[in-house]
């Protein structure tokens, strides 16, 4: 009986996401639990150790579930968004038409779903600058780069 293939890829960023219910063997287990109830099956899981401040051209795990999916014309399956990433850069350049992505208890990530993850994701940008920029402030390093000469 032919059924639909999907690659997984599971991401941690930090050391407490190991430990904690997004680890890469809960990840797993959700991912196979899903592909199970969904009869599909699970092709190829691709883990991921990387934050989400590397670029798409540096994410290789990622960029491996990809290929993966476009070579064998499925998906790919993830815990949530934010395990796929919350990096603009990397949620940008991912074509939903080419290789569909479904996340657990979701289904599957339509545009706006995308579009709403891009949003989400420059804003946590906006937030972290401008938490940055504070930070900056409060230890004199804003006022210093501002009077510098040029």
């Amino acid at each position: 009986m032919w059924r639909p293939l999907a690659s997984g890829y599971v991401r941690v960023s930090t050391t407490e996401q190991m430990d904690d219910g997004n680890s890469l063997l809960a990840q797993r287990r959700s991912l196979e639990k899903y592909a199970q109830s969904q009869k599909r099956e699970l092709v190829q899981l691709h883990p991921d150790s990387h934050s989400d401040a590397l670029p798409y051209d540096k994410r290789s795990r990622l960029k491996a579930a990809v290929r993966k999916a476009e070579e064998l014309g499925c998906s790919i399956l993830v815990s949530s968004p934010d395990r796929l990433s919350r990096n603009l850069d990397v949620l940008q350049r991912l074509d939903l038409r080419k290789t569909p992505i479904w996340v657990v208890d979701r289904g599957r990530l339509t545009r706006s779903d995308l579009e709403r993850e891009i949003a989400k994701a420059a804003g946590d940008l906006d937030q972290r600058r401008q938490a940055a920029v504070l930070s900056w402030s409060k230890h004199g390093v804003l006022a210093m780069v501002l009077s510098s000469p040029t």
